[in-house]
């Protein structure tokens, strides 16, 4: 014999179907804080899948080594149509010579910087409307795209005008210690060691 639900009984059964989600808190330099399934402690937080945060919770993963950069790269994000699609990150691979990219980054361990240079297709591509944009690349351990050590942010015109950035991090120095991780927004991507002093 079967029994009709109750509104609240029907309410709980429901919400097993649904993604459980968690709360990711960090600070204002964007190391994680705390991660919690109640949305009660204040400040900056991001809401996750509860499957984003499993390995932190049930083994042990420690957060506090994590940006918060480490949540957002693989949260689904809707577009238009609300299709669900999944954020990729692409491995920037390094070059042995300067071969034909559309995104050239040139790494100089003697300055301290990472210098950008687009090829003519790229830069028209960014010209026709993507100058406001901001381009994000992470600076992870040597290919572990879990582990990131900072994030370097460069807009459309700052790529175009072929923009250089100071390292943040000491290990950024050394390409055997670090990766570089993108999405693909070009279709072609390098890293060509550059140790002149110009």
């Amino acid at each position: 014999m079967y029994s009709e639900l109750s509104k609240e009984q029907l309410d709980n059964a429901l919400r097993l179907f649904v993604q459980p989600c968690m709360y990711v808190y960090y600070d204002e330099f964007n190391n994680v804080t705390a991660i919690s399934n109640l949305n009660t402690l204040g400040g900056n937080f991001i809401e996750v899948p509860q499957y984003r945060t499993d390995e932190f919770l049930s083994n042990g993963k420690d957060f506090n080594k994590y940006k918060i950069d480490y949540f957002k790269t693989d949260a689904p994000i809707k577009e238009e149509n609300e299709n669900l699609v999944y954020h990729i990150l692409y491995m920037i691979p390094v070059l042995n010579k300067n071969l034909e990219k559309e995104l050239v980054i040139a790494h100089n361990k003697n300055k301290k910087t990472w210098k950008f240079f687009l090829n003519n297709e790229a830069k028209q591509q960014l010209d026709a409307g993507n100058r406001d944009k901001t381009f994000t690349f992470y600076v992870t351990q040597y290919r572990n795209p879990h582990f990131l050590l900072s994030t370097i942010n460069v807009s459309g015109d700052e790529l175009i005008s072929g923009k250089e950035i100071k390292f943040k991090i000491n290990d950024e120095k050394n390409l055997s210690k670090i990766s570089l991780y993108t999405s693909p927004n070009f279709s072609s991507y390098g890293i060509v060691e550059n140790d002149t002093s110009n």
